[in-house]
């Protein structure tokens, strides 16, 4: 895999791992206060106080865990492109923001899953270890990893295309990523598809140069003078078999 995949795929566990056990911590908090006797009026009424709310992301470590992909990942993602230099630090900026704002409001609906579960579950009066699985059930890792792979790859994709605005017509761009059991279809083709310009890659694929091949995706259209990951063959193989 290329250092940027790398960087990239251990941001994602890592969120996925630090985002369950504030999950858990979270759980940990709540049901204290049922030992402790609180009503459950009392405890729902403090669950739906943003006050609150605020102060638990803290102290559970969420707000740590949505810091650890959020801190210096543009700088992090830059460090992996070549040319990046040829983009305006406003340009970057703004880019660097839109893809905060976007993940900042994910994680946040993640955030308000867990509570949502918590809330639920102390109004159903559950023990701690049935919370504790309904809490990870709304926080399967692999939605979780999607969240941070998509965020940052689609960063990427973007601070390429404006890359390319400078870059001559006749540049031959390839896509790059792995080519497994997880790639779907789409990408596989973009894969076999070869050399092709940027005006190529429009014709045949619409606005797959900033979106890649949707959610989740873990490639990029990348100039053929950096490819380091790239396997059409092997892409045709997998479409073919």
């Amino acid at each position: 895999m290329s250092k940027l995949t790398d960087m990239i795929d251990a941001r994602a566990a890592s969120f996925s791992r630090e985002s369950e056990k504030a999950a858990l911590k979270l759980v940990r908090l709540v049901t204290a206060l049922v030992e402790q006797g609180a009503s459950k009026a009392a405890i729902i009424e403090q669950l739906a106080d943003p006050a609150v709310l605020k102060r638990l992301k803290l102290e559970s470590g969420w707000a740590g865990a949505v810091d650890g992909v959020l801190g210096s990942f543009g700088r992090d993602v830059l460090g992996n492109l070549s040319a990046a230099g040829a983009v305006s630090t406003g340009s970057l900026q703004g880019l660097v923001v839109t893809s905060q704002r976007s993940f900042l409001a994910a994680s946040d609906k993640y955030f308000a899953d867990v509570m949502a579960e918590l809330t639920r579950n102390v109004l159903a009066g559950r023990p701690a270890n049935l919370i504790r699985e309904a809490v990870q059930g709304v926080l399967r890792p692999d939605r979780v990893e999607a969240l941070v792979n998509t965020t940052l790859n689609t960063y990427s994709r973007s601070v390429r295309a404006v890359l390319a605005e400078n870059e001559p017509p006749e540049t031959l761009y390839v896509y790059s990523g792995p080519a497994d059991d997880r790639t779907r279809d789409e990408c596989l083709e973009m894969m076999a598809a070869g050399e092709l310009t940027r005006d190529e890659i429009e014709d045949r694929f619409g606005n797959a140069f900033i979106d890649g091949g949707g959610y989740n995706c873990r490639h990029q259209w990348i100039r053929k003078s950096e490819a380091t990951e790239v396997d059409p063959e092997g892409a045709r193989a997998l479409i073919d078999g």
